[in-house]
């Protein structure tokens, strides 16, 4: 089932109760894009400067062990599955790994809604208010 589906940072993701626990491996997932960049960034690991795409994001498989509070190996279990099935991108470096998400759509941003002309989206988007009394309306004079 494709769609989109907007979760509030302020009421969940920066909510206590979100990392409370371990997390799941579907919580985990949807952490990652949580902590995923949403627009061009330089993030600033040991002196290393890692430039970072909207989608991506630079956080070690330890810092994501503690933030989980599960294990190395369930994290790094973890992102391969995720890699072998399609989702990310893993690039690790002795300083971060670098995680791409695949599925990662700009919805929101500026560049994503100026795409099309005013005109374009004036034609395609028109929208009638349910206040407005159709007179020219034949079936509706006829009634009163």
């Amino acid at each position: 089932m494709s769609g989109f589906t907007q979760i509030p940072n302020e009421w969940v993701f920066d909510d206590p109760l979100w990392t409370s626990e371990k997390f799941t491996k579907p919580q985990a997932y949807i952490d990652l894009y949580k902590l995923a960049q949403y627009k061009p960034g330089i993030v600033n690991k040991r002196g290393n400067m890692i430039h970072l795409k909207p989608g991506q994001l630079a956080w070690s498989q330890i810092e994501l062990s503690k933030r989980w509070k599960r294990s190395l190996n369930w994290v790094r279990s973890l992102l391969i599955y995720l890699k072998e099935s399609g989702h990310i991108v893993l690039q690790i470096s002795n300083v971060s790994s670098t995680i791409t998400l695949l599925h990662w759509k700009e919805f929101g941003t500026t560049e994503g809604t100026t795409e099309s002309t005013t005109d374009e989206s004036q034609k395609n988007h028109r929208r009638y208010t349910n206040n407005i009394v159709h007179t020219k309306n034949k079936v509706n004079k006829r009634k009163k």
